[in-house]
């Protein structure tokens, strides 16, 4: 497991379900009649879910060698 092209790109999918389910629980907070989740209101959830989806962006984003990890022999082809 090498941090560029093992860890950081499961991280980045991680980050991205976790982006999706602060969306889902802006949307529910947003519909209800109390307007909060789990205790808090839609804005923070929304504010959660951008900053979520902003981290899993810079996950995705590769180390910039064209030849892959030199460490496990992945390639970016």
């Amino acid at each position: 497991m090498h941090w560029y092209c093992c860890v950081k790109p499961m991280l980045g999918g991680v980050l991205w379900v976790a982006a999706a389910i602060a969306l889902i629980a802006a949307w529910m907070a947003s519909s209800s009649d109390i307007g909060l989740v789990y205790g808090r209101d839609e804005l923070h959830w929304y504010l959660d879910a951008i900053v979520l989806a902003v981290l899993a962006l810079g996950c995705k984003i590769h180390c910039g060698r064209g030849d892959g990890c030199g460490m496990c022999g992945t390639n970016k082809e």
